[in-house]
C-alpha cells in the first residue's frame, strides 16, 4: 500500500509498505480521507521526533473491513472516524497513522459515523473535524475568564469563534498571518504581552519563541491548555511554576459538525484538496486533504 513516512528527522517520504496486520482488540480498515495539518507540519519541521518508518496522520475517516480478535464484527462495513488521541496515545506519533492507503489502529479509537454521515459529502468536514473539536473544549474552559490564544490552526480559529462572546478578553499571537481572527474582532498582536496577565493560555504552536512569551503573562493561578502534539514538541518544556495543565480533549462527531456548520465556509480557504498523496504532502496550505473513497461510501 501506499504511504506517507517519516525517515528522518523533518524527513516524510511516500512509500510502497506492507498492509499493516490486525493485533488482538484492533480492526484493519480502508482510508476514505485524512489530512495532513499542524501536527504532520511539526514533524515535517522536525519540532516532533517520530521514530523512523513511522506513517503519519491522526485524522481522518475509514471504513473497517477487518477486525482482530476480541472485535465486535457488527463493525465491520461502517464507517468510522479515528480519535487522534487513544488509549494515551497519539496517531501518526505513538502508532501507525492515517495517511495511508489501509490502517490498522485499536477498536476504541474508532467513533462509529451514523447513517445518514455515510455519504461523500461529509468527508472534507469529517477529516478535520476532530481539530475543531479542540476549539471547542478551549471555549468552555475559558468561560467568564480572560484568554490567550497562542499560535494558528483550526483548533485556534474555533476557541477564538467560540469564545467571543464567553470570555471577558481574548487576545491573539501568532507569527502567521491574523486577518482571519481580526474578521471575528479578536485582538491580534505580534509583540511581546509582559504588562499584561491571563486566566487561559492555549497553546498550539510548536513555536518555542511564542510558547515561552506565553508562558510569561499567565496568572499565577492560571490555567495552561496544551494542544495533545505540544508535549511532543521538542521545542517544549514542562513550566516549572505551579500552574495547572490540561490537555485539550477531542470532541464527538455532533459537536465538531455543529461547529462546522457555522465556520467551515472560513476554513475552507486555508484547505487544499489534494487529488494524490505527493500533493496532500507537499502543498503549502495550511491544511491538506487527500480523499481516496470509492464514489459512494454506501456502496463500497
Amino acid at each position: 500500500m501506499k504511504a506517507v513516512i517519516a525517515t528522518g528527522c523533518g524527513s516524510l517520504e511516500i512509500q510502497e509498505v506492507a498492509i499493516p496486520k490486525i493485533q488482538k482488540q484492533w480492526i484493519l480498515a480502508k482510508v476514505y480521507a485524512f489530512s495532513l495539518g499542524s501536527i504532520e507540519r511539526a514533524i515535517q519541521r522536525c519540532k516532533i521526533l517520530v521514530p523512523y518508518g513511522r506513517i503519519i496522520g491522526s485524522e481522518g475517516v475509514i471504513k473497517v473491513f477487518e477486525v482482530g480478535i476480541e472485535v465486535e464484527h457488527d463493525i465491520r462495513g461502517r464507517l468510522c472516524i479515528i480519535n487522534p488521541l487513544c488509549k494515551e496515545k497519539l496517531i501518526g506519533i505513538d502508532i501507525d497513522g492515517v495517511a495511508a492507503e489501509y490502517v490498522a489502529v485499536p477498536k476504541q479509537c474508532l467513533e462509529v459515523l451514523p447513517k445518514e454521515y455515510e455519504t461523500t459529502e461529509y468527508l472534507e468536514k469529517l477529516s478535520i473535524l476532530k481539530t475543531v473539536t479542540l476549539g471547542s473544549f478551549v471555549a468552555k474552559e475559558s468561560q467568564g475568564q480572560s484568554l490567550l490564544i497562542v499560535g494558528s490552526g483550526f483548533s485556534a480559529y474555533t476557541a477564538a469563534y467560540l469564545a467571543r462572546e464567553k470570555s471577558t478578553d481574548i487576545a491573539y499571537v501568532s507569527t502567521a498571518p491574523q486577518s482571519r481572527m481580526r474578521e471575528l474582532g479578536i485582538r491580534c498582536t505580534s509583540r511581546d504581552l509582559k504588562h499584561e496577565n491571563f486566566d487561559i493560555i492555549y497553546i498550539s504552536t510548536f513555536d518555542r519563541e511564542l510558547i515561552y512569551r506565553a508562558l510569561r503573562v499567565i496568572k499565577n493561578d492560571g490555567k495552561l491548555i496544551l494542544h495533545p502534539a505540544v508535549p511532543y514538541s521538542t521545542e517544549f518544556k514542562i513550566p516549572l511554576r505551579d500552574l495547572k495543565i490540561i490537555i485539550a480533549k477531542y470532541g464527538n462527531v455532533s459537536e465538531g459538525l455543529n461547529v462546522l456548520d457555522k465556520i467551515y465556509s472560513k476554513l475552507k480557504r486555508d484547505i487544499h484538496l489534494s487529488s494524490s498523496f505527493e500533493e496532500a504532502l507537499y502543498s503549502r496550505a495550511l491544511v491538506s486533504i487527500m480523499i481516496l473513497k470509492p464514489r459512494d461510501c454506501r456502496k463500497s
